[in-house]
């Protein structure tokens, strides 16, 4: 019985040689990298937001337009769009930020609740791209849709 119980636990726990622990930590590198430069992208998404903002409201009062304020609506609507994309952006980029650090930790300190939890911030960050991509995708499909009933409501007349 002892014995039972035994092996099912050594089927349980995971072994990793040190090839597996060298590429796992260099993983981090470059996962710590590409979230730290994720950050940045959202940085700059916001600030371009802020000037597109900034050169429409200025562009809008120097050249006289027939229709007044529609300038500064569409740099609202791109802001808003820019600031959308970054949140975004935010979510999957904070999950491989905290993927890269208890990875890195698990790895030095040979803890398994580190890893499993470095894990599950992995399994977050590609549930959602995958979520989102499947919803882009359908958006997609929905513009394709509507612009070929427009065009065959075009050709009728």
């Amino acid at each position: 019985m002892e014995e039972n119980q035994f092996l099912e636990q050594e089927k349980e726990t995971l072994h990793f040689s040190a090839t597996v622990k060298s590429t796992l930590a260099s993983t981090t590198v470059w996962t710590k990298f590409l979230a730290i430069a994720g950050f940045a992208m959202i940085g700059l998404l916001i600030l371009v937001g802020i000037g597109i903002t900034f050169s429409a409201s200025i562009a809008s009062s120097l050249m006289p337009t027939p229709y007044p304020g529609l300038g500064l609506f569409s740099a609202t609507f791109i802001v808003l769009l820019y600031i959308l994309i970054g949140l975004l952006y935010l979510y999957p980029t904070n999950q491989l930020y905290h993927f890269s650090k208890k990875m890195k930790l698990a790895i030095t300190t040979t803890d398994q609740q580190l890893l499993e939890q470095a894990l599950e911030h992995q399994r977050k960050m590609f549930k959602f791209i995958g979520i989102l991509l499947i919803v882009i995708l359908c958006i997609y499909a929905l513009i394709f849709l509507l612009l070929m009933i427009i065009g065959a409501i075009g050709s009728i007349r």
